[in-house]
This record gives structure tokens, sequence and C-alpha cells, in this order.
């Protein structure tokens, strides 16, 4: 749905956020100054649970609001729990 073309969808908006899957360092400011919405990221991060991985899931919250104003961000996979023995193909 288009937001300007559908009032009854914007103003289901209203007071929420978008998500953008993945935005990798895009800023769409007109998401908050044409439609008042928060910004989000609505997937993002896939790395390995260790300390690297917290540096990399720290520098991405950090870049994600400082650079594009994104409040929010949800980790895939943020938790990876499968068996040991497990193959990935």
């Amino acid at each position: 749905a288009d937001i300007d073309a559908d009032a009854d969808f914007g103003k289901a908006l209203q007071g929420g956020a978008l998500g953008l899957h993945y935005p990798c360092n895009n800023p769409q400011p007109e998401v908050q100054s044409d439609y008042g919405l928060k910004f989000w990221a609505s997937e993002d991060f896939s790395t390995e649970s260790s300390w690297a991985g917290a540096g990399c899931w720290g520098r991405l919250l950090n870049t994600n609001f400082v650079r594009m104003n994104i409040t929010a961000t949800i980790a895939w996979s943020l938790i990876w729990s499968v068996y040991d023995d497990w193959q990935c193909l």
C-alpha cells in the first residue's frame, strides 16, 4: 500500500514506524519528515555468536542510529541453536 494514495493506511500508521529490511546505510529522511513515522530496521545483522560478533552488533546499532536515525533494529538469528553435529549445507 502507498501512504500517499491510501489515507486509511496512512492513518493506521500514525504514531508507529516503517521498517526496512536490511537498510544497508540507505537513509530515508522522508519517513520521518514527510510522514512523522519512526524508521526501523525490520531485519538486520547476521554474524557468529562470539565477542567479535557482539562488537559487530554494537557497531551496527550505532551506525543505524547515527547515520539513519533508526530507533529499532531486529536481529535475525540473534541466538543460534542447533545440534552440534548438524551439517550446514
